[in-house]
Parts: structure tokens; sequence; C-alpha cells
């Protein structure tokens, strides 16, 4: 008797990850819409647009990573570093596979002074992708920094404004502050970092993950 039930149980289980997994049609069709008019405003630096998209589609699916990598992106080009730093948290909670999060987290935060904070994020990204030269050289503009706040006597090195974060129609954003030094990040491509958008406009800069995930992930 007790065999059966054994044999039962993982029928049921595996009846329910079924049923957990299927969703409205009309619910994909309205998150479908909102990525597609998030892309839409990137593209042309409505970034407030673009947001409020991105906050109504998570609100739908709460673990597409590809939505709060976007999200990440729309948050940079606002220069809300805490949120976007957070939401590559969660890009990197459901994809540690992909350099993606790594990247976004190590922008935010280098962006937030955070120098070592960004060194180690965009060096956890190598792990998964020692070839990228976008994080390989935040990685080592962040540490530049970090060496250079501690030559100074633990003085943060200063940041000169050298524009604001905006997204070219077909190539990438533009850093929204450029370190004292010389030093300056790589900024995150608001159209190749939003699932493939202008994909290949970048001649090879940018996450490669960030261009095109190339099918590693779940399509979520």
């Amino acid at each position: 008797m007790s065999s059966m039930k054994g044999a039962a149980a993982p029928s049921s289980q595996g009846e329910a990850k079924k049923h957990k997994h299927k969703v409205d049609p009309r619910i994909e069709a309205k998150i479908m819409e909102l990525r597609i008019k998030a892309k839409e405003h990137l593209s042309v630096k409505q970034f407030e647009e673009a947001l409020r998209c991105l906050d109504l589609a998570i609100d739908l699916h709460s673990t597409s990573y590809k939505l709060y990598r976007m999200r990440s992106i729309a948050l940079s080009c606002l220069q809300q570093y805490e949120r976007a730093a957070a939401d590559a948290d969660r890009v990197m909670e459901l994809a540690p596979h992909i350099m993606d999060g790594y990247y976004h987290k190590g922008f935010a935060l280098f962006h937030l002074k955070d120098y070592a904070g960004a060194a180690h994020a965009f060096q956890q990204g190598l792990k998964l992708n020692p070839t990228d030269k976008t994080l390989r050289q935040g990685f080592w503009d962040a540490i530049a920094l970090v060496s250079q706040s501690r030559t100074e006597g633990g003085n943060e090195p200063e940041l000169v404004p050298a524009g604001t974060a905006a997204a070219a129609a077909a190539a990438a954003l533009a850093a929204a502050e450029a370190p004292a030094s010389g030093v300056a990040v790589a900024a995150p491509s608001a159209l190749s970092g939003a699932e493939g958008l202008g994909e290949g406009a970048m001649d090879g800069e940018g996450p490669a993950s960030a261009r095109e995930d190339g099918g590693q992930a779940d399509g979520q």
C-alpha cells in the first residue's frame, strides 16, 4: 500500500510543476507588449516611460531576469544607481549562469563610488566569461580607482561630470560621469542589453550575453 502511495507522488508533483509554469496567454501577450514598448522608449531616450512599462511587466512576471536586466539599464540611464544595483542582484539570483547581472551590478556600484564592490562584481562576471573586454576594462578601471584612493590616504577620488547617461539609437549609453584621473568604466548598452535590440550595432563592445544570451537561459 505504501509503495503505491510512493509511486503516485512523483506523478502529482510533476503535474503540479507543469501547471506552475503555465501562464495565461493574455498575460503573456501583455508582458510582451510592455517589453516592446520599453525597448522603443529606451531607443529614443524616454527612460521614465521605459521604466513605467518595465514596472508593470515585472508586476506580471516577477521571475524574468530579462525584465530586471532591462530595468537595471533604464534605472542607470536615470542615474538611479542604487535601484539599478538592486535589479542587477535580482538578475544574478534568477540567472547566475550568465554575466549580465554582474556587469550591471559593477556599473551601478562604480557610479555609487563603491569601486571595490564594482571590481568584485566585474571579477565575478569574468569568472563566467574570462574573455569579455568590457568586464575586464571595468574591473581594471575600478581597481585603478581603489589604488588611487589608497594612495591619497583613503580619500575617495572625485568624479568629474562628463555628460549625462544617455542611449544612442543604435549604440551604447554614455557614462554619466568620468573619473578625474581619466579612467572611465564602459557604459551599459540600453539597446543591446534590452534582449538583443540593436544587436551587432556595438561591433563587439559591451557584454556578449547582454547583447544576446544565445539561448543560455530559459527565455524568461
